[in-house]
């Protein structure tokens, strides 16, 4: 099971947020970014480059979730070893 901190939260506006999120499991760590918007509707973001591409045109690979509870879900278990940027960008 990961354990999972946030260590760092920006609001874009009141009721949107953009959080840097720590997901650890003894040695293995990686960072994760996660959109809360509204409380309603989560993204996932794996790469700093994919959370730049959805607000720059809607784009960039993430994994969506309608409850907080199934992101914590995700969180504790998601391999931190797997690569999950799957799709070549072009810069």
């Amino acid at each position: 099971m990961n354990e999972f901190e946030c260590i760092e939260a920006e609001y874009i506006i009141f009721s949107r947020s953009l959080e840097v999120i720590l997901v650890s499991n003894g040695t293995k760590k990686r960072i994760v970014y996660l959109y809360n918007h509204e409380g309603i509707h989560y993204r996932l973001f794996y790469t700093l480059f994919d959370v730049v591409e959805f607000f720059k045109n809607g784009g960039g690979i993430s994994k969506n979730f309608e409850e907080d509870e199934k992101v914590d879900e995700y969180l504790g278990q998601m391999d931190l070893f797997k690569y999950y940027h799957l799709q070549p960008q072009s810069i």
